[in-house]
């Protein structure tokens, strides 16, 4: 089993998860996946795999800060560009 990150790794990846999402709604303003879509058409390919649990938390803590949305619940939850108030 491999050795977790350590927290500064931890730390740069989220980061660099979110400015990744953060960027592809910033070109794609209506897109709307779950975290699985969002890993694999939302974040730029590399030689490693998205760490689905990271990006989670990146998508947990984006929603709870206001920029996300999140459309349904569980495993089948999408993620969007918090909409405006009409």
């Amino acid at each position: 089993m491999a050795a977790l990150p350590e927290p500064e790794e931890r730390a740069r990846e989220k980061g660099r998860l979110a400015g990744a999402v953060m960027e592809y709604l910033s070109n794609h303003p209506r897109s709307m996946d779950t975290a699985e879509g969002i890993a694999e058409w939302w974040i730029p390919a590399t030689n490693r795999p998205v760490n689905l649990a990271h990006l989670q938390c990146v998508l947990d803590h984006l929603t709870e800060q206001g920029v996300l949305e999140r459309v349904g619940s569980g495993k089948h939850a999408h993620y969007r560009a918090k909409r405006e108030q009409q």
